[in-house]
């Protein structure tokens, strides 16, 4: 369930209710309470088992299911019954467990706090519609006076925190309840022990029960329905930070808009959760509307009074529906009705009016953000029907307002998730106005530069081969290049609107819905660099040239002959932390074990009591090379099954969530301090009933552990999923290819050095190829150690003699080289890519 992994305001108030409900079940279950009187959720449960013996296939499985009940990880293993515990129920248990001298119950603190904020909801919400109807005022005053009564029954039976409690205000942030706290009781009698239970089902083990508040009015629905709205307004407000952020270059385009898709699969599946309870009164769209029209009677107005004749809305109104997305909802509902099926809606530019960016808002009534809000969605909504009604495979990396509007355009509902996504997309325009081209500008910037990074790569290796490499694995790069040149850099949809016949003034620029859509642009951005960093890895470790290098580049530090950093090596290897496992060698029988190592000789070949005589033949590792360079950036890695696959997955599971929870403390250190003062990071949170977010010094990693919240609020995950992915940018747009061709050269240079030297220790035929060059390191540190052989790849030692001095020539030409353009690929982030780099430290040695 998410509320397993996040807070919310609906969740909150969900788990509040079902901890009340579940608390009183259980403790009066324990005081004896017959709680198999209590009908079971799911009726198939309690239905009488049939007679008869079971044959064939079904005793089979009956077997098979037997089997696996006695596994809890079992995917068979029997799931726990789920009561729903009527709300008129809730005072009989409350009567019940004060009732019962034996045993002994002490209410505990937080089942107050969860009754605090149920009643706190409740009455917050009846204040907002109180008067819609007398039916609805009653069912309300109902549930909010059974929640006082128990309350009041089970004082008497309060711990001295929980009683604090109630002359306390209500605390929102306190820690959900766990039903079974602070059920003390002292030890079971006899008769206890055989009071009547529910059925395990299984016949072997008993099964834990579940219990649940009773959700089945409109009311409730409503109540839930307004939950969800804040949460939403909630996002709403960290994704305007977050693309302020973005416009003033604090946070990059791929974690904004990341952060920001991610935001709509939440609000989704907050719907979704409530989707049994919305779908018994019509649905979350019929709800909206209803909740629309008593906020208007609560205010006094009627939803369909005007001003001015051609009002589309009660404008004074408009601040109120603006909280509730109607203004959205209205232009959103208005335009799935002219949608009808193989009909393209294209209308004439200015069709709806004309959206002026550079027009100040912040100046414009109710009527005039309206109608602005009209030309600039109803305009481009033409160019979703378009994108959508394409071939699939013309769709990569699809953000959620996308496929939600797929799915609309087709069944004509408008679920409350997709009229928050509408929203969502509005509200960006709101925010970057004549800036919102950016997007589109720096996914193109991407492209190219990823593009004419994999050109170079073909030019560069174009009669240089390898066997751990053959042609055939080219493709992937043609393959990233092709989705760059057809999605990026052209225009499908615009080619798509000239196929179709449509006048120029009706096909419009090229990258018109791109242009707007800023929050694809990222998400694209996203899928280009996730796949570059993924085949880029491979082609590198393939061809060696970046580890060997670096072992080379780690030896001359270690035998201090150059005092030179190589900057970039530097930046790269404070990313990888499985180069060395353990400390950087600093031997040269170290440095020939690391290297043979990362060649895929196997380490029994250095073990102490192996024989000098068995060294004949060279085993190779079975685990194949070691030290190999891996993917980088593990938050951004976790949505990569979502935009990089064709996969139905459209979510992050519950397990992600988890994992960006641990992975995503942001630090208070200086940067958040910038963030905070130019207003991007909200300091409103204790103003609007929020938790401050934990963030333990920087320099204390295991109270940073400690101290981070094991369910944050929704919005603080949201924050740190931006704060992390930001920071995570370097280690994803790292150009792994332009390091391999400075490696590359450098290798060469260091060849051409010492190749008198290597003929004289290793024969002329040391190299075959140039794709060996790699071996040169190899060779080296052989040269300045007792070994001979080291397995078939490497040639045999001619002599005995053991120097150091190829290691001095080639630290004498890596100095030189590390003088030129050691901070070259550095510099290339920096002007091309706009990657400002920070290192930490003044050398890259040490990582393991």
């Amino acid at each position: 369930m998410l509320s397993s992994v996040l807070k919310s305001t609906y969740l909150q108030y969900k788990e509040d209710t079902d901890a009340v409900a579940s608390w009183l079940a259980t403790t009066a279950k324990a005081c004896g309470y017959a709680v198999d009187l209590l009908v079971n959720r799911d009726e198939n449960k309690t239905k009488p088992p049939v007679s008869g013996r079971l044959k064939g296939k079904a005793r089979k499985a009956a077997r098979e299911a037997a089997k696996d009940a006695g596994t809890t990880n079992s995917p068979h293993a029997p799931k726990p019954p789920t009561y729903t515990i009527a709300v008129k129920d809730f005072v009989s248990l409350a009567e019940w467990i004060v009732g019962r001298p034996k045993p002994s119950v002490q209410v505990p603190a937080r089942f107050v706090s969860a009754i605090n904020r149920a009643i706190s909801v409740r009455q917050r919400h009846g204040k907002e519609l109180s008067g819609k109807d007398e039916k609805s005022d009653k069912r309300h005053n109902f549930f909010v006076g059974i929640l006082e009564q128990v309350r009041d029954i089970l004082r008497p039976t309060m711990s001295r925190d929980a009683a604090e409690l109630l002359e306390e205000n209500v605390d929102a942030k306190a820690t959900p309840l766990n039903r079974f706290e602070g059920l003390e009781v002292e030890e079971p009698s006899k008769e206890l022990l055989q009071a009547p239970n529910i059925s395990s089902g299984t016949g072997k083990q008993a099964v834990e029960e579940h219990y649940e508040a009773e959700r089945d009015s409109r009311t409730e629905a409503f109540v839930a329905l307004r939950l969800i709205l804040e949460d939403c307004n909630r996002f709403r407000t960290t994704i305007s930070e977050s693309w302020d952020g973005y416009h003033l270059g604090i946070f990059d385009l791929v974690s904004v808009s990341l952060m920001t898709n991610t935001a709509i699969d939440l609000a989704r599946r907050l719907e979704e959760d409530a989707a049994p309870l919305f779908n018994k009164y019509g649905g979350s769209e019929q709800l909206l509307q209803e909740y629309y029209l008593a906020t208007c009677h609560v205010c006094g107005e009627e939803e369909s009074a005007r001003e001015q004749p051609d009002d589309e809305m009660n404008f004074r109104m408009y601040d109120a529906a603006e909280t509730l997305f109607v203004p959205t909802y209205m232009l959103l509902e208005a335009f799935m009705r002219v949608v009808e099926p193989g009909h393209a809606p294209i209308m004439k530019p200015g069709y709806f009016g004309t959206y002026d960016a550079t027009s100040d808002r912040s100046r414009k009534n109710a009527r005039e953000k309206f109608k602005e809000d009209k030309a600039m969605l109803c305009g481009i909504l033409p160019d979703f029907y378009l994108t959508v009604q394409g071939p699939p495979k013309t769709m990569i990396a699809e953000d959620e307002l996308t496929r939600g509007l797929r799915d609309a355009f087709r069944t004509k509902e408008l679920p409350l998730w997709l009229i928050f996504a509408t929203q969502v997309y509005v509200d960006i325009h709101h925010v970057l106005r004549g800036y919102v081209s950016n997007g589109i500008s720096d996914l193109q910037k991407t492209g190219k530069y990823l593009y004419d990074s994999i050109d170079q790569i073909f030019k560069f290796h174009a009669s240089l081969r390898i066997e751990n490499w053959p042609r055939s694995n080219d493709l992937v790069f043609k393959q990233l290049q092709e989705d760059i040149d057809r999605l990026v850099m052209n225009d499908p949809l615009f080619k798509r609107k000239q196929d179709m016949g449509l006048p120029p003034q009706l096909v419009g620029a090229p990258h018109q819905l791109m242009s707007s859509h800023p929050l694809r642009c990222g998400l694209h951005a996203y899928y280009l660099k996730i796949m570059h960093q993924e085949i880029s890895i491979a082609f590198v470790n393939a061809w060696g040239s970046i580890i060997y290098t670096y072992q080379l580049y780690n030896a001359v530090r270690q035998e201090e002959l150059i005092q030179r950093e190589w900057q970039d090596m530097a930046i790269l290897m404070s990313m990888q932390d499985s180069i060395f496992a353990g400390d950087s060698p600093s031997t040269f029988d170290a440095y020939l074990k690391w290297f043979s190592l990362s060649i895929g000789v196997s380490a029994t070949v250095f073990a102490k009591d192996k024989r000098k005589s068995s060294r004949s033949t060279v085993a190779a590792s079975k685990t194949g090379p070691r030290g190999m360079l891996k993917e980088q950036a593990p938050v951004a890695q976790m949505f990569k099954s979502r935009y990089c696959s064709d996969s139905a997955r459209v979510d992050l599971t519950e397990q992600d969530l988890q994992k960006i929870v641990s992975k995503a403390v942001w630090k208070q250190d200086a940067e958040s301090a910038v963030l905070a003062e130019l207003g991007i990071l909200s300091l409103a949170r204790e103003s609007k009933g929020e938790e401050p977010v934990n963030s333990p010094p920087a320099t204390d990693p295991d109270a940073a552990t400690a101290a981070r919240p094991l369910r944050p609020t929704a919005v603080h995950l949201l924050e740190s999923m931006r704060n992390t992915l930001s920071s995570e940018r370097l280690e994803l747009d790292f150009d792994y290819l332009l390091l391999h061709r400075m490696c590359w050269r450098l290798l060469r240079s260091v060849q051409e050095k010492c190749d008198a030297q290597l003929k004289d220790m290793f024969g002329p035929g040391y190299l075959e190829r140039e794709s060996q060059l790699p071996f040169v390191v190899g060779y080296i540190f052989m040269g300045a150690t007792r070994t001979k052989r080291l397995g078939a790849m490497l040639v045999k030692k001619k002599s005995d003699v053991v120097s150091s001095k190829l290691l001095e020539q080639a630290a004498g030409v890596m100095d030189g080289y590390l003088e030129s353009c050691g901070g070259f690929v550095a510099r290339i982030m920096r002007e091309l890519r706009g990657v400002e780099i920070v290192i930490e430290g003044s050398d890259a040695q040490g990582r393991g």
